[in-house]
């Protein structure tokens, strides 16, 4: 059996260098236990590390004795076994340490979650001095500062040199490298905490952008709106210009047309109807008068005048089939047409017929604003009146909730 004493030197040095390694690592363990406040791991290693460390010292005298001056009569193979035991059990502990570490909480672990947050935080006490601050809150404030804050006073004043973008959003701020930041100051309820109060930071660089491009777009909106306003105020004077040139056409046909005719009836001619030749005379020359009337032989007339003065034209019922009769309706709906675009300010007029044995009767409305007072009949609706009365037929403007024009034209007078 080979005693320690009698293996060579280089052997001893091995065996003596090997168990001072294995006391550091347990050195390392003792150093984390007592970070940890693992009071019964901390006795034991502690034991166990000084008295291997006597042990160690007693092996290093011996491997550097020469001629026998210390010798350690010791079998060699249990100190081989005993410092391999003390190898893996430093190497256990520290294993099993390193995977306790990452499973557990410890003060440490939750500051290096919160340096590892994208926004800033920070907490101070009732007297305003700050306990816990992460590294993105203390770069934003050394940004402006040069240095972390102490204080919450320091905090206020170090961001009074950023620059605040919008008052109606408190405590908003953007940074010289042109990050935007809204910053919260809390008070913390808890009873626990009381007096404690927290700083949130909060990146809204991409929010604040979106915003901009909004307001950005909204603006270039608003102008495209005034422009389509005017647009359409050229458009409702050029179709006015277009009926004016139309009204003087009719006007220059229907008088000349009729003045022909009268002459033709002067001279003899028995073909031509006096009554009719005068009545469109009439209707023509009444234009210098106010109140002239346009007169429509088909639906398909008054849609086409609805649809250009940009009018949703509803009609509900049947049309008469008395040409007279269905003429005079389409002028009434003209004449609310033009007056729901010039007065109402409307875009959809509605047009109710319906029919019994004696008579028709028609109710025209419109969705434009209800009328201030009592309505004054104009040119229109005079002539209008004029015509539906020459005919015993009976008209009413009612104007106490919204504009409506009533006509009920009596079928005897047609049937004659």
């Amino acid at each position: 059996m080979t005693f320690f004493s009698d293996a060579p030197l280089f052997a001893r040095s091995i065996i003596a260098s090997s168990l001072f390694l294995a006391l550091i690592c347990l050195l390392v363990q003792i150093i984390y236990s007592f970070s940890r406040n693992k009071i019964k791991t901390l006795i034991f290693d502690s034991l166990l590390f000084f008295a291997n460390l006597i042990f160690v010292s007693l092996l290093s005298a011996a491997a550097n004795s020469r001629g026998g001056d210390y010798e350690i009569n010791i079998p060699l193979l249990p100190i081989v076994l005993y410092i391999a035991l003390v190898f893996i059990y430093s190497i256990a502990r520290i294993i099993r340490t390193f995977i306790v570490s990452r499973n557990t909480l410890s003060p440490l672990s939750i500051k290096q979650a919160l340096d590892n947050l994208n926004s800033g935080i920070c907490f101070a006490d009732s007297s305003g001095r700050i306990v816990l601050i992460n590294h993105t809150f203390g770069n934003l404030i050394s940004s402006l500062i040069g240095e972390y804050p102490q204080t919450l006073d320091e905090t206020e004043k170090a961001l009074e040199g950023a620059l605040q973008i919008d008052d109606a959003v408190e405590k908003t701020y953007k940074f010289s490298d042109g990050s935007v930041w809204k910053f919260t100051f809390l008070e913390i309820n808890e009873e626990s905490l009381r007096g404690f109060s927290q700083i949130y930071a909060q990146n809204i660089s991409d929010l604040y952008e979106v915003n901009q491009k909004l307001l950005d777009e909204n603006e270039e909106l608003r102008k495209t709106n005034e422009k389509t306003k005017i647009m359409l105020e050229r458009l409702a004077d050029r179709i006015r210009e277009q009926e004016t040139l139309k009204l003087k056409m009719l006007i220059h046909d229907d008088i000349g047309t009729s003045l022909i005719k009268i002459a033709k009836i002067i001279q003899g001619d028995k073909n031509e109807n006096i009554k009719q030749q005068l009545s469109l005379l009439e209707n023509a020359v009444s234009f210098f008068a106010n109140n002239k009337v346009f007169e429509f032989k088909n639906a398909d007339e008054v849609y086409s005048k609805a649809k250009a003065l940009g009018v949703e034209l509803i009609i509900n019922g049947e049309l008469p089939k008395d040409e007279s009769a269905c003429e005079l309706i389409l002028s009434a709906i003209n004449e609310c047409l033009t007056n729901c675009v010039i007065h109402a300010e409307g875009n959809r007029v509605f047009a109710n017929i319906s029919e019994s044995e004696s008579a028709w009767s028609v109710s025209i409305t419109n969705n434009g604003k209800a009328p201030e007072g009592e309505i004054t009949e104009g040119g229109g609706l005079t002539s209008l009146r004029r015509k539906t009365e020459n005919i015993n037929g009976e008209m009413k403007v009612l104007s106490d909730k919204e504009f409506m024009l009533v006509l009920n034209l009596r079928k005897d007078f047609y049937n004659d």
